[in-house]
């Protein structure tokens, strides 16, 4: 039996470039600002369905305009 353990998502956004409002152009950014956000956070996952609905919840959420999803766990083989 394969146990998941420490099962994170993170969000991460980038911003390369910003609105000029005087300008009314947009700007390229010298160095990019990213954040790094946590949505969700869990422990153990104990069911391999339950993973996968919250792996195909967030690869539909992920847009193409600077955000990426992050999902780190650990796996460990249990009894």
């Amino acid at each position: 039996m394969i146990s998941i353990k420490n099962f994170k998502i993170e969000v991460i956004s980038t911003t390369k470039s910003k609105w000029h409002e005087k300008k009314k152009t947009h700007i390229d950014l010298k160095i990019p600002l990213v954040e790094i956000k946590t949505v969700y956070e869990q422990e153990h996952v104990y069911d391999s369905f339950e993973l996968n609905r919250h792996l195909e919840y967030w690869k539909e959420k992920a847009n193409h305009w600077g955000e990426e999803v992050k999902i780190t766990f650990n796996i460990e083989e249990g009894e």
